[in-house]
Parts: C-alpha cells; structure tokens; sequence
C-alpha cells in the first residue's frame, strides 16, 4: 500500500506500510456501494481527501482523473474518500467530469478515514492521505508530504523525491514498518510544505528516484539481511550502483510513459557536471555520510568506467555481469580513502576481494599499466 499524508494536519497516524488495509464498504451513490473485500485480486488506491469543493482537492482529484489510463495499465481501481455525502459527490463529479467513484465517509462521520489514520479530529475532515494497496491487501509504498518538509524552501541545494530506509527490513526493529517501503515526496505546487513540486514534475522525477532507492533496498537486503554485514554497502559504490540502475531504468521507459530517458538521467549528467568542473575539491571514492552531488556524479562515473573498461562488450546483459560482481562481492573496499582527484590524473584503485572478473591484473591489463597489490594507488598523467 502506498500512503501519503499531508504533515500540516497533525501527527502522522497513518497505518503503516506492510500492514493489512482496514476493510470498508461504502457507498458512491445512494444505490452503489463499494467493498474492500470485492476487490481483493486486484491493486486498490485510496485517495483520502479533505472536501470535494476545497481548491487544492479540486485540483487533486483532478489530477488522478487524468491519469486513469494508466491506472488502468495495473488493472488497478482508484476510489477518492472524503466525508462529503454521496449527494455532495454527485454534484462535485458532474461538475469535474471525474469518472471514477467517489466515497463517502459520512456517517459514522469519518469513520474508514479514521482507521487508515487519514481523520483530522480538529477539522472533522479526512486528511490528504494516498493508500496504494497490493492484491493481497497489503501496504507497499508511502507518499507523504513529509518527504517534502524534509529540506525546507526554497531548497537552493535540491530537494528529496524519495528514499529507501533500511530499518523497515529489520525485524523487531521499533522504528521501522517490518515491510518493503518506498517513501516518496508529492504534488505540491502551491510551496506549502516547502519548495513547489508540480504534478508533472512529481510524476517526471518519481520513477527514476524509484529505482535508484530499490537498487538501494537490493543492497541492504543482499549485505546486511542475508549476509549480515553491520556497516552494509560502501558509500561510494552503494550509490555509484543506485545512480547506474537510474540509467538502466530510463533505458527501458516504454512508449506512451510520461518519464522518458532524459528525465532518468538528467540527474547525474548534472552532479558528473558538477564534479568534473572542479575534481579536486571532491572525494573520487568516500565511506562516510551520503555524499554530495558533486560526489555522486563521480561515484556514478567510476561506476560507468568500470562497467565499459571490464564488459565483453556493449549489451547490456554483459554490463550487468560487471555491475553484479561489484554489487555482490563482500570484501570490496577501496584502498584510499580520502584522496582528492587532481586535473588531468587517471586512477587506477585497487580493492581487496575483487571477483575473478575484475582482479588486479586484470585492471592494470585495461589500463596499461603493472600489476598492483592492496592498499596501493597509482596516479598516472593522462597521455597528450
């Protein structure tokens, strides 16, 4: 289940992700009722919402209208929830021209918003709540407008679309939902949570972030889930593989998508930029913190380097081959730690524990150069 709810109204009560949707029926006309229960099979939306004349609801509901085709491509059914009677939605949906249903959570007043966490007690409305519920009945992702308060406007160092967080894997962990979560940011294009977000600025930005934070999630389960690794991934390469897998995805984009191959990868072609106009003011391999941009676009390009120096050749089938042994290897870690790239130099970094695809003498092979052993760095000027 996807849920997003809007932090100006109170805590966040919302029913975490991973957990079972409360079950409901009720009714989109006098005579037209819809079940939870009838529909299981089959992926559900819930789109709470505060009234059906309120501006910013106006324009919401407006915006899922526009996107029923491609609700329709998941077979996945759209239901908006508020506490306006079904007479009220009537009116709202032929004046709108919404064409799908309209719920109302009128008497007991609020009572289904009330169990997703979505009831504004002080306000007597439904708060601004997105639930995505899986076949099963299950909460997969979280879009919330905490996502967006996060970095406060006018967001001059760039803005968070989304993240993955660890814990949520972990079990017994107290902080975390025990389930698969995506939290991503959403539309705002009023700047009341923070700096604006368009729709269509959301829905351009959400999937290339989308897979950079799954690659994230593959991560964590293969090196602390499975193989119980207390610090995980190192930063550098974490990222690097996570900023990779966001070109692969705009690789893939299908016809008729609203994300093409520019929106995927405009992202690092803008931190790469930032990096290569002043290398020696940014760390080429890091284990610390999240990392800069300008960091990011690096790790993203020394990804991209080992990817094309060490592929058989240029399908992308034996690029994968490359990204797996670094993503799986266990014993990876980068010799320097905190050297500084200087213009004009090549580096050769050799690592511990590389696979048979990408040990050292196969390196210095590609580059030119000697053979080394760990803990070394060889720093070459590029050739004329």
């Amino acid at each position: 289940m996807i849920a997003e709810q809007d932090p100006r109204q109170g805590p966040d009560s919302v029913i975490p992700a991973g957990s079972l949707a409360p079950a409901f029926t009720l009714n989109s006309t006098p005579d037209k009722s819809y079940s939870l229960a009838d529909l299981k099979g089959k992926p559900v939306v819930l789109a709470f919402y505060p009234a059906d004349w309120s501006p910013v609801c106006g324009d919401q509901i407006a915006l899922y209208n526009e996107m029923l085709e491609d609700f329709a491509e998941y077979d996945a059914q759209l239901l908006g929830i508020s506490v306006d009677g079904v007479w009220c939605h009537r009116a709202f949906a032929e004046n709108r021209n919404i064409h799908f249903p309209l719920l109302a959570d009128f008497e007991p007043k609020g009572e289904v918003s009330r169990q997703y966490g979505a009831y504004d007690t002080k306000g007597g409305i439904s708060k601004r709540a997105l639930f995505v519920i899986d076949g099963n009945g299950v909460v997969m992702v979280l879009m919330t407008g905490k996502v967006n308060s996060l970095v406060a406007s006018p967001c001059t160092g760039g803005s968070i679309a989304g993240y993955f967080y660890g814990g949520d894997l972990l079990i017994g962990f107290s902080g975390g939902n025990s389930a698969e979560v995506f939290y991503a940011a959403v539309p705002d294009p009023n700047g009341n949570l923070s700096c604006t977000h368009s729709a269509n600025g959301v829905k351009r930005t959400v999937p290339g972030t989308f897979i950079h934070e799954f690659q994230h999630m593959i991560s964590f389960n293969h090196h602390v889930l499975q193989r119980g690794s207390r610090t995980g991934e190192e930063l550098w390469l974490n990222e690097g593989l996570s900023h990779y897998a966001e070109e692969l995805g705009g690789r893939l984009f299908l016809p008729g998508d609203s994300t093409t191959f520019c929106y995927f990868i405009f992202g690092d072609l803008y931190n790469s930029a930032q990096f290569l106009a002043s290398p020696e003011s940014h760390l080429l391999v890091d284990t610390a913190g999240i990392g800069g941009l300008s960091n990011r676009g690096a790790w993203w390009l020394f990804v991209r380097f080992v990817v094309d120096q060490f592929s058989t050749d240029t399908t992308r089938n034996a690029n994968n081959v490359v990204t797996r042994a670094l993503g799986m290897d266990d014993d990876i870690r980068v010799s320097v730690r905190s050297h500084r790239a200087l213009p004009g130099d090549r580096y050769l970094l050799c690592s511990d524990g590389l696979t048979d695809a990408l040990d050292e003498e196969t390196i210095a092979d590609k580059l030119g150069m000697h053979a080394l052993t760990p803990d070394t760095v060889v720093r070459a000027q590029m050739a004329a």
